[in-house]
């Protein structure tokens, strides 16, 4: 799994206006709104179709499957990898990952750091990084929408 951590800097009003509970229910409130998202867009990049280029599959009585390409979200096939695709929150922390025993290969086959080669010749489906990188832009949205549902308090 792929783990976030999130730190924030706060200016001197904000500091002055927000009690340390309100801010740990803040942080809290975003990183799991951002946790939600980030699953959301994993599980629909693997289940949407028209978004694979890869191979096409004969299986079973003319059934047709569409795999996916190198660096796009892995194919839906058995359904497994979108259901297992999850977080779990852990105080102002969260994990965001799958738990098929495929995951990880789908994930990072290729990964710089690993030091055994995995016993399959297959480039990475990136499928969780995918899911970060669109959206990365809206988590200092989603912490000001946050800390304004609990305070009122906008920054200007």
């Amino acid at each position: 799994m792929i783990k976030y951590r999130v730190r924030l800097v706060f200016s001197e009003d904000m500091k002055r206006a927000i009690s340390p509970k309100i801010a740990y229910r803040g942080i809290q409130l975003g990183t799991k709104t951002i946790a939600r998202n980030l699953v959301k867009t994993a599980k629909r990049g693997i289940r949407l179709k028209r978004s694979k280029t890869g191979r096409l599959y004969r299986i079973g009585a003319g059934r047709v499957h569409q795999a996916s390409a190198p660096f796009e979200y892995p194919a839906n096939l058995s359904g497994d990898l979108q259901k297992s695709v999850g977080h779990e929150m852990n105080g102002l922390d969260f994990t965001f990952g799958a738990d098929t025993p495929y995951a990880m290969f789908l994930q990072q086959y290729e990964h710089a750091n690993s030091k055994t080669p995995l016993p399959i010749k297959m480039k990475p489906r990136p499928y969780l990084t995918k899911a970060h990188d669109e959206n990365k832009a809206t988590f200092v949205k989603v912490m000001e929408t946050s800390f304004a549902k609990l305070t009122g308090f906008k920054e200007g």
